[in-house]
């Protein structure tokens, strides 16, 4: 029996046509072109293009900096050890050219450039493992390692002694002479001044001036001007490509002409409206410069513009993306059905796909600028969602009785410029702005669910890629199918050869419009698209440094303007000095200080209550950043879930005591969301520091373990267990798990007086409260869920 199944020997049946909704048409942003007043300027703008002639190879990043090969190992012994670990464990699913899937796992694309990892707080702490995340991950074999190989206790250690050794400053910009707004704002009134009112009103600006402050290299800068010039031709219906200019000498603020681009103001109205800094630009732009361009914030970042106008709700706005993917074959003025059945569309068919659950249906159609690329996801390969038993559809009529049942599209189609725009749409044909989880495998490498424009943008940076048809060859081998529906079949599913030429022919056609107005379209910025990663600039956790950078402002400046902000930032404050804050965090802390250092703080900033955190974090300080000898410490912690603590003091020769618990304030259970203090103000006992050095305490939280990393505790024979050699201790723990590795019965008994601790009889011992749902020291078996922080100080 023919595996094709669900099919009618009924002839062609009559295509009726679906009628486009009038208003459709007024709300998209290519009707503009049809405006001849806002042609004025676009004659001169398409020959200042071809003036500047094709793409310039001096405007390219040098590829071991911009890495479109795996990088080197390092020189550095250590720095190499590290490397070969990644290599090993983390590369398949972090490193561009070893992925062993279609795209690296967010937020880690270029695992093996060490060197721009040790620079990203979020990840890595110099001279600070154990509050580095990276060190974490593979302490604890997170999820996201590649479990076939998991790694021993050599390769652990490898990771710990690189982040040990890497010096205190590697992360630090050197920035001598940041760029401030006062003059970002002052290179924006000498360009307005240049121009007429009615031209003026046109002009927009993308600033990069905090990436340059920030010691972004000018290498990577020059990919990130050619990201933001993408990303304008990528959300334009102009005919011709634009090529935004730099106005000022440090090329870190790009000049927009909306006429060029087929928008209105009401465009950039909308990135107005939804920027995190529009009130700060209000506060500190002079009214000259609002009035003459009819905008109170003529000037956006651009790392948010990658993150904001490439994904929903911005990007189908201003787009002008219809709601109906029936109207958006009306706009390229294509039939999607009717080129099904006259063969005019070329398929092919995948059984098995690396992006969806189920198998997948990749179709294209011929448009008059040049390509319309489909593709219909399904959930699964099962019944009518089995492409192989039904490879024809979607609609029903003429052989096809039953066709295939899909549950969306995704759309790739080229605009008249030449660059590629996006659409996603339900199984109707409704838009929608985020395709199900039930359909996706995993996240793109946008660092996100999967949505209409960028996430698309990054793994199709090239343009359509590449796909191996499995349908017509089993058609071809099916002789038990009648003739006339297996020339239906073969007729609309293409010969690979002709597919990959097809590929090909479109891939190029995107190259060489990226060329024309500077774009280097090989490029990729540590691993990534360089729209994605211009988008990662904002979207990643944001440190002391990095805030100050995006402020124009002298770390010692920032740091004591913070002292002075709210109670309801203090926690945010908290979070970025200790290692890094969320952007959320971040953007309201900025817009606070930029609002104080403005004129006369015109703006009003509403602050939202402390950001709450969904995963369990953890966070650690001391009672001051350095100490003399003799002084008094205090230990503060707060965890945002309930949470069993374990607090470890290292120092400089390595040596680690567990300082809670101890034998006289056991119950270790830290409540959510309460600041915790050690020694606590009724305590026996005090922390007298009495040597000189660095010193390190780690913190350790676990849902439902009381006792972690394989530590037990004996308070008969020690107050304060003692754990030896931090390192060799943790190297038995990589290697054995949780399993206890050392007793107080095993250790060397503690002395009677520490640091200062009264002599007196320990308290009474009081009933611990247990967690909700959960059974203490039932182990990871049970659910647990540990986090970890550290912080280091000085003793002088």
């Amino acid at each position: 029996m023919s595996r094709l199944t669900g099919l009618s020997n009924a002839r062609n049946v009559t295509f009726v046509a679906v009628s486009l909704v009038a208003a459709v048409f007024t709300a998209l942003s290519f009707a503009r072109a049809q405006n001849e007043s806002a042609l004025r300027d676009l004659s001169s703008a398409v020959e200042s293009a071809s003036e500047r002639g094709p793409f310039d190879p001096t405007e390219s990043v040098a590829k071991s900096l911009i890495v479109d090969r795996v990088p080197k190992p390092p020189a550095d012994p250590r720095a190499a050890k590290a490397y070969a670990v990644f290599d090993t464990y983390c590369a398949r699913c972090h490193q561009t050219g070893r992925l062993k899937g279609p795209s690296p796992a967010h937020p880690i694309a270029n695992i093996l450039a060490l060197d721009d990892i040790a620079r990203q707080p979020s990840l890595v702490q110099p001279r600070l493992p154990d509050g580095s995340a990276l060190y974490t991950i593979m302490l604890r074999r997170h999820a996201t390692l590649d479990l076939d190989r998991e790694p021993q206790a050599d390769a652990v250690q490898a990771v710990r002694d690189w982040i040990q050794d890497l010096p205190p400053d590697v992360g630090r910009c050197a920035q001598q002479q940041p760029i401030t707004q006062t003059v970002v704002n002052k290179a924006i009134a000498a360009d307005l001044a240049t121009m007429p009112a009615d031209k003026a009103k046109d002009i927009r600006y993308v600033s990069l001036t905090h990436l340059h402050n920030a010691c972004t290299p000018q290498l990577v800068m020059a990919h990130y001007r050619q990201a933001v010039t993408k990303i304008i031709n990528s959300l334009s219906w102009a005919p011709e490509p634009v090529r935004p200019e730099t106005i000022d000498g440090a090329d870190t603020i790009l000049k927009l002409d909306l006429a060029e681009i087929g928008w209105v103001s009401a465009h950039w109205e909308k990135l107005v409206a939804a920027s995190p800094y529009a009130g700060l630009a209000s506060a500190s732009l002079s009214d000259t410069e609002r009035r003459r361009t009819g905008t109170t914030m003529p000037v956006v970042r651009a790392d948010w513009l990658a993150h904001a106008a490439m994904t929903a709700p911005l990007y189908p706005a201003l787009l002008g993306l219809p709601g109906r993917h029936v109207n958006l074959q009306r706009i390229l003025n294509i039939d999607v059905e009717a080129n099904i059945k006259s063969g005019a569309a070329r398929r092919a068919g995948q059984q098995s796909s690396a992006v969806t659950r189920g198998n997948r249906l990749v179709e294209r159609h011929p448009t008059r600028t040049g390509s319309l690329w489909m593709t219909y996801d399904f959930a699964t390969s099962d019944a009518r969602q089995n492409l192989a038993a039904n490879p024809l559809g979607p609609s029903a009529g003429g052989m096809v009785k039953v066709p295939f049942k899909h549950d969306g599209t995704k759309s790739l189609y080229t605009l008249p410029n030449g660059f590629f725009a996006y659409s996603l749409n339900d199984m109707r044909g409704d838009r929608i702005d985020q395709s199900p989880d039930t359909i996706e495998r995993d996240e793109t490498l946008w660092g996100g669910p999967v949505g209409n424009g960028g996430p698309c943008m990054a793994c199709h940076r090239v343009g359509p890629v590449g796909v191996i048809d499995s349908v017509r060859a089993q058609v071809e081998a099916d002789t038990a199918a009648p003739k006339e529906l297996r020339d239906a079949i073969l007729g609309l599913y293409a010969e690979q050869s002709e597919m990959t030429n097809l590929i090909s022919e479109d891939q190029e056609r995107y190259a060489t419009s990226q060329r024309r107005v500077g774009i280097d379209p090989d490029a990729l910025v540590n691993g990534l698209e360089p729209v994605a990663a211009l988008a990662s600039e904002y979207t990643r956790p944001v440190g002391f440094d990095r805030l100050a950078a995006e402020l124009g402002t002298p770390l010692a400046d920032v740091q004591a303007k913070l002292a002075g902000l709210p109670v309801e930032l203090q926690l945010s404050i908290r979070r970025l000095k200790l290692a890094v804050a969320s952007r959320t965090e971040a953007d309201r802390i900025l817009v606070r200080l930029g609002m104080d250092a403005g004129t006369g703080g015109r703006t009003t900033v509403v602050l939202d209550a402390p950001e709450q955190r969904s995963e369990l974090e953890l966070l650690i300080w001391m009672s001051a950043e350095a100490y003399a000898v003799g002084d008094l410490a205090t230990i503060f912690a707060r965890a945002s879930q309930n949470c069993y603590l374990t607090l470890v003091s290292i120092d400089e020769a390595n040596r680690a005591t567990v300082l809670f618990p101890n034998e006289f304030e056991q119950n270790n259970l830290l409540q959510a969301g309460k600041e915790f203090r050690l020694p606590g103000e009724a305590a026996p006992y005090q922390f007298r520091l009495k040597v000189r050095g660095r010193e390190t305490v780690a913190g350790m939280c676990s849902t439902v373990a009381k006792s972690v990393d394989g530590i037990a505790h004996d308070f008969e024979r020690q107050r304060f267990t003692m754990l030896g050699d931090w390192r060799a201790f943790l190297g038995q723990v990589s290697t054995e798990g949780t399993r206890p590795l050392l007793s107080a019965a095993d250790a060397p008994r503690a002395p009677q007086q520490k640091r200062g601790r009264a002599k007196q009889a320990p308290p009474a011992a009081t009933p611990e409260p247990k967690l909700d749902g959960m059974k203490p020291d039932a182990g990871k078996a049970n659910g647990d869920v540990q986090a970890r922080a550290a912080i280091a100080y000085d003793v002088r």
